[in-house]
């Protein structure tokens, strides 16, 4: 380690620039010394490489010499121990004693000696003076600060310079050498030495009682403090368990009353439940029973008006709602349903519509008659088919394809309305918008897209009429069996205010010129005539005896009536050809999910069941007389 003289000389010696990198032009970090023997900083001679064109050579930044680089890099140029040295013994400089004299001035210039008198810390030109102008003290140099801060100096007497004082008189408490001491021969006195030991260990063990005194009372205030704390979280706790218990009490009490609340509430809602239904059994019950009653009332009064026809021979036209019948003289007979005769469907066969080789459960849509065989044609949309059974329910054949005339194969994917126009079967496609046209030998005859084209019915010249459930929803007027390519949107009228349809479902014709159309979207049935005026209405959605639950297919008898299907009320509606309600022809339980109704040729009641793929076959025998 350098001394404080040798930092003395090295700060005056050396110029100011000497550890200093000719780069950065800060102190060296790292200083590599090249062949040229100069020296830069590491991270300097790295950065001047990097600007290079090549990188296997530099130019030194000082003498322009080129320099080779090693193999394994920069790093690996010796690094300048020499100016490492330096640099420490500068850094030292900081640690070093400070001359007592400069500090007063402002100056903190090391301090290279010592004056062993006054003990003052002294640089090399002050203590020059402190020799010259304090006869009797010595200046002595200091080797190191370490050293000087331990050493112990020793004090010379101040009336004989050059003697150290050796004795303290315990009387006079003064230090004194041995030419002193003769004068104080008769006092009490010890070696300084001992003086020196008995008052430091007496000042420390004072401060030693002094420290574990107050050790010890900061320790009793500490064990105080820490009982009070435990008294006040025991307080605390006692405060926080009460007020708990404060809360959870009440809560508890609370929360067991909203339990029989809502007991109570569940016990009163199974009750009322239990009490609905009763009550609707009940309505069942009187709804059928004023059924039976209004039938027989009707009976009787189309008994009654058949006898006073007899007898009187003068009978005017009845009409509905509230039918007059006025005769000769003063009899005038009211009557506040049609008169309608008919006899409860009996169910006289099934046709089961799934086969073997379905993928899923059938889902017949549509119905349809052929006309030159009778044979029941049915449209099942779950597995894509066509399929034909004879009349007795017989299955013939099906098809998921047809093959037109140039071999090419039609695939259907949801296959929905089927009619017959002329010799030639019509199926509505519904997911890809098609219309084919098939011949006998079912082949394809044409084909013409209208767009999310559902059921489709002919007139007897040929014309066609489909529903469309988007794009805009609506009927699509089709003439000439589709020579013509192109369907037209049938712009609909009530009461002179234009109409549109929500979501048109079944079609089928109904009087002369007149469309029945049904729309699940309204739950509701319209008549509407072929120029697109909306006759009559019937029909909205509820649980009521006119009511609809999805509104599904329709079909008309001989003698005009209507048979709609109510599809989630499992019922049938009959309806007058101008849509009043006259009774419910099947009900809950004689049917289920009833779709599709149709007539076939020997006038039987055909019903499809959507959810068994069972098309029931039902006895049917409704006159309406008025």
């Amino acid at each position: 380690m350098a001394t404080a003289g040798m930092e003395h000389s090295i700060s005056e010696l050396l110029p100011g620039d000497l550890l200093n990198c000719q780069i950065c032009l800060s102190q060296f970090i790292l200083p590599k010394s090249l062949p040229c023997l100069h020296t830069f900083c590491l991270k300097c001679i790295e950065g001047h490489m990097e600007r290079r064109l090549t990188h296997s050579s530099f130019a030194c930044p000082t003498c322009r010499k080129e320099i080779y680089i090693p193999a394994k890099g920069v790093a690996d140029f010796p690094t300048n121990f020499h100016f490492v040295s330096l640099m420490d013994a500068m850094k030292e400089t900081h640690n070093s004693v400070v001359c007592k004299v400069c500090q007063q001035e402002g100056n903190n210039t090391a301090a290279t000696f010592v004056c062993e008198v006054c003990s003052e810390n002294l640089c090399h030109s002050c203590s020059e003076g402190h020799q010259k102008y304090m006869r009797g003290h010595t200046v002595k140099h200091l080797e190191n600060a370490h050293q000087h801060s331990t050493e112990v100096v020793e004090l010379h007497c101040r009336n004989h310079p050059g003697h150290k004082v050796v004795i303290h008189c315990l009387d006079c408490h003064q230090v004194l050498c041995g030419k002193c001491a003769t004068d104080h021969y008769n006092h009490r006195s010890e070696r300084i030495e001992k003086c020196i030991n008995d008052a430091n260990l007496g000042t420390l063990g004072a401060c030693i009682s002094h420290k574990m005194e107050f050790l010890q009372s900061c320790l009793c205030t500490t064990n105080t403090n820490i009982i009070r704390w435990k008294q006040v979280q025991d307080q605390i706790n006692s405060r926080h368990q009460k007020s708990l218990q404060a809360i959870k009490d009440p809560a508890e009490a609370v929360l067991q009353l909203v339990k029989v609340k809502l007991k109570a509430d569940n016990d009163i809602k199974q009750s009322l439940d239990y009490d609905v239904g009763e009550l609707q059994s009940l309505a069942g019950q009187l709804e059928r029973k004023n059924y039976a009653l209004n039938a027989i009332s009707c009976q009787k009064k189309m008994s009654l008006c058949l006898q006073i026809k007899e007898k009187s021979g003068c009978f005017q036209e009845v009409t509905h709602p509230l039918q007059n019948i006025q005769l000769g003289g003063n009899v005038d007979v009211k009557l506040e349903y049609p008169i309608v005769e008919w006899k409860k469907l009996q169910l006289i066969s099934t046709m089961v519509t799934s086969l073997p080789q379905d993928k899923s459960i059938s889902d017949p849509v549509k119905m349809a008659i052929n006309p030159r065989n009778n044979n029941i044609v049915v449209t099942d949309k779950n597995n894509g088919k066509v399929k034909t059974f004879s009349t007795n329910g017989i299955f013939i054949h099906s098809e998921t394809a047809a093959r037109c005339s140039n071999e090419y194969m039609v695939q259907y994917n949801i296959p929905w309305g089927v009619t017959y126009a002329s010799d030639l079967q019509v199926v509505a496609n519904h997911q890809s918008g098609e219309i084919f046209f098939f011949s006998p030998d079912f082949k394809v005859h044409a084909i013409m897209n209208v767009e999310c084209c559902r059921d489709i019915v002919a007139n007897d010249e040929g014309d066609l009429y489909a529903t469309a459930s988007e794009n805009p929803p609506g009927i699509r007027f089709i003439p000439g069996m589709g020579r013509l390519g192109e369907a037209y949107d049938l712009t609909l009228y009530q009461n002179g205010v234009y109409f549109v349809l929500k979501n048109p479902y079944y079609i089928c014709r109904g009087g002369k010129d007149e469309l029945i159309v049904t729309d699940p979207g309204c739950e509701s049935l319209f008549i509407i005539k072929i120029d697109g005026t909306v006759l009559h209405s019937y029909g909205r959605y509820g649980h009521g005896p006119n009511e609809f639950n999805h509104i599904c297919g329709v079909c008309v008898d001989r003698q005009g009536n209507i048979i709609v299907a109510d599809r989630l009320h499992n019922r049938l509606h009959l309806l007058t050809p101008k849509a009043e309600f006259i009774c419910h022809l099947l009900d809950e339980g004689e049917i289920k999910l009833p779709r599709v109704v149709m007539f076939d040729q020997d006038g039987y009641l055909l019903v499809s069941e959507s959810c068994t793929s069972i098309i029931k076959k039902f006895s049917y025998h409704v006159i309406r007389l008025t």
